[in-house]
């Protein structure tokens, strides 16, 4: 039985990682379009402003 519950409590473990590695990928995912599309807008500004 304790070896049911710690295979229980470390795929919990597991699966809780994989989920705040997931978030965080998506979080640098997020910021670098909003980088990119940051920088077109200025670069675009910049043009404008010639």
């Amino acid at each position: 039985m304790t070896t049911l519950n710690s295979a229980v409590n470390k795929q919990a473990t597991v699966a809780r990682r994989s989920s705040t590695i997931g978030r965080a990928l998506l979080i640098r995912r997020l910021n670098r379009l909003l980088a990119v599309m940051g920088q077109a807008l200025n670069t675009a500004q910049m043009a404008r402003m010639k």
